[in-house]
């Protein structure tokens, strides 16, 4: 498990379940990340944390606005920080079409948070 202290960074999660948004975040600040969460696609897009991301965890299953879809808005609008798929239903195609359009990393949410860590740790050390 990779422990940062006091890390700049911010990591954005958007995800449409609130218990895992707060699982989350608890991990990332207990795990020295300053996090911010949103339920939707259109949250985190309508927020300033958008020029603020350093690395993005995504669920590919929102509503209204997907996953993916997110991830192709973002890249259209020319933002280049990692963004790591974490979602509750694994499907292969979803997952090739994530890492064709960039997603460094596509873990399922039944994954250990040290695997999370681990992975965001990883994104931020090869985009930093």
């Amino acid at each position: 498990m990779t422990r940062l202290s006091q890390h700049p960074s911010l990591i954005v999660v958007v995800d449409d379940d609130p218990w895992l948004r707060d699982l989350v975040y608890d991990q990332l600040e207990l795990h020295g990340f300053a996090c911010r969460t949103h339920g939707t696609a259109e949250s985190y897009l309508a927020s300033n944390d958008v020029a603020l991301t350093s690395c993005l965890v995504l669920d590919a299953n929102l509503p209204m606005i997907n996953g993916l879809e997110l991830q192709r808005q973002l890249a259209e609008a020319g933002h280049t920080f990692p963004v790591i798929f974490h979602t509750g239903q694994t499907d292969p195609r979803v997952e090739a079409r994530a890492r064709a359009a960039g997603a460094v990393d596509f873990l399922e949410k039944a994954a250990a948070p040290a695997h999370l860590i681990d992975a965001i740790a990883r994104a931020l050390a090869r985009h930093g």
